[in-house]
């Protein structure tokens, strides 16, 4: 994984995903704290599934359950496209 490119995707798009185990994510998650943007990890349910996040803490303004839903629905969509990489979904 590239620390450097996910932290400017981050800074750019405000919010990242992408398929890892928890503890990975976990490791990836701390690489990107000591060089990246200030963020929030949290975790996006589509279909029952937890899947991992990264999402800028400037772009939080509270609700954390519907900043997770609103992402759970970018992730059905980019999931229903097939999971093209590297896509953009808005959020």
């Amino acid at each position: 994984m590239n620390i450097e490119a996910l932290c400017a995707d981050l800074e750019q798009h405000g919010a990242v995903y992408w398929h890892t185990t928890r503890p990975n994510f976990k490791r990836v998650q701390d690489l990107v704290d000591e060089q990246g943007p200030a963020f929030l990890p949290l975790c996006a349910r589509p279909g029952g599934d937890f899947l991992n996040f990264m999402i800028r803490s400037d772009l939080v303004d509270g609700g954390l359950e519907s900043i997770e839903k609103r992402v759970a629905q970018a992730i059905g969509r980019w999931q229903g496209a097939g999971e093209p990489v590297p896509h953009n979904e808005p959020i």
